[in-house]
This record gives C-alpha cells, sequence and structure tokens, in this order.
C-alpha cells in the first residue's frame, strides 16, 4: 500500500513529538523451549535488561514446574540455574550482575528508556524500573523540553511510562532520581526549570 503525503507528514510529526523510548519487551520463554533452562534465563536477562529480581523470577517460574507462584524454593532454583555450570555453557552467573535487585548482562551498556507496549499494556511498577532509565528519560524529555519545571517533568515521565497517577510512592521514586542527576552534575536547575548540563 503507498503511503499518502498525508501519512508521510504525520509520521514525521509523531516523531518529532516524541521521545524515541522504546516498547518494553517481555520475553515469552515457550519461544525459547528448546534451549537448556539456563539459556532461557539469559535470553530474558538479555532481552529484558536491566531486570528485576522479581520480575524475572515471574517470567521463569513455568520452568520449575506448573506453579505459578513464586516461592522462596523457586528463587533458590533459578539462582542455582544461573550460579551452576552445566554441560552447555559456561557458568551464566559469570556473565550477569546482580546487584540483589536487578540483573544485567556484564558489560552491557545499553541501556535504553522503555514504555509499555501498546499492544501488551503491560507496565512495571516503579519499583520495577532502574533509576539509570528513569534518569535518562528525565534527561531526554528535559532536554526536548527546553527548560520545563519539575513537576511537569514528572508528570511527563508518569504518562509516559503508562501511570493514570502518579502516588506518593511514584513522585518519591522520581525525586529520588532527579537529586541524584543534580548531584551527579548531569541537569541544573535555572529560575525553576530543569536544564540538561553539556
Amino acid at each position: 500500500m503507498k503511503e499518502t503525503m498525508q501519512d508521510q507528514k504525520k509520521e514525521g510529526k509523531e516523531l518529532q513529538e516524541g521521545y524515541g523510548f522504546i516498547p518494553y519487551q517481555r520475553v515469552d520463554i515457550a519461544d525459547y523451549k528448546h534451549l537448556a533452562t539456563p539459556e532461557i534465563i539469559r535470553k530474558v536477562i538479555e532481552i529484558e535488561q536491566p531486570i528485576h529480581s522479581d520480575e524475572l523470577y515471574k517470567r521463569v517460574v513455568a520452568l520449575f514446574g506448573t506453579q505459578k507462584k513464586v516461592s522462596v524454593k523457586i528463587k533458590k532454583r533459578v539462582l542455582a540455574a544461573i550460579s551452576t555450570p552445566n554441560l552447555f555453557n559456561q557458568c551464566l552467573n559469570d556473565d550477569i550482575q546482580h546487584d540483589r535487585r536487578f540483573v544485567k548482562m556484564k558489560n552491557s551498556d545499553r541501556l535504553q528508556v522503555r514504555v509499555p507496549d501498546k499492544k501488551d499494556k503491560y507496565i512495571r511498577s516503579i519499583q520495577h524500573i532502574h533509576d539509570d532509565e528513569l534518569g535518562m528519560a528525565m534527561m531526554i524529555i528535559a532536554e526536548k523540553s527546553d527548560g520545563i519545571v519539575p513537576g511537569d517533568l514528572f508528570r511527563i515521565i508518569a504518562r509516559e511510562f503508562g501511570f493514570k497517577r502518579a502516588g506518593e510512592n511514584i513522585i518519591g521514586s522520581f525525586r529520588k532520581v532527579y537529586r541524584k542527576l543534580i548531584k551527579a552534575k548531569k541537569i541544573k536547575e535555572i529560575d525553576g526549570k530543569v536544564h540538561v548540563r553539556c
């Protein structure tokens, strides 16, 4: 089907107005059933990194039987699968970084802002979004907004991450990340407006 000039203008406008954030991609472990358990876990980490530990456990719980609920036993089995070498590969633990909250591949510098996929409509809780991802979102929005007040910045971030209401828990997380960015001298406030430092 040929794209009309109007369609091209509309697409250009959407790209211009957007922030370049990508849809969050959740792994369906059924797509990797031909792989060994540690390799499936590796795929989940590679695709969804940084992934919160609780998200990782939920995503792979089906690998350990018919149980749908994540128990302490399941968590231990996932950690054992990560840290025990097997015939198929070296120890997965050698390749991952786990800070008790988030898991990612070592030597991965790939950080992207991931927002809910319109098809999937899955919204991560604020605790399951890494501070670095929130910080990157703040910097991108602030830079494209050319002087925005923190309250408006937080409202836009909440909307982008799919939160219908930004309660104290969400705003508190935003404030914490905002303060970290100021302390790291990545952003600054001038006349109450947020600016990204060059």
